[in-house]
């Protein structure tokens, strides 16, 4: 995951101004957060809501315009699929 990381940042999809190390472990506590904490149990969210809400919004906001409009691509793509 953090060679994803590396990669974007080297290819312009994240504001290269971020340290990848840091976006990584910083996208662990999240996830840890979401997977592993009792205070957000009790919001009574789907696992999928919390991600939205916050690995979701934070991948967003260290994007520039063209990792923006590549990860909408993939979230329109992904909501394309039928299973």
């Amino acid at each position: 995951m953090k060679s994803i990381l590396v990669e974007g940042l080297e290819e312009g999809f994240f504001i290269r101004d971020f340290n990848a190390d840091i976006l990584f472990e910083t996208m662990m506590v999240l996830y840890t957060s979401i997977t592993r904490n009792n205070k957000l149990k009790q919001l009574n969210c789907s696992p999928i809501i919390l991600m939205q809400n916050t690995l979701e919004a934070y991948i967003r906001g260290v994007c520039t315009e063209k990792g923006l409009i590549s990860f909408n691509d993939f979230q329109k793509s992904k909501n394309e699929i039928k299973y």
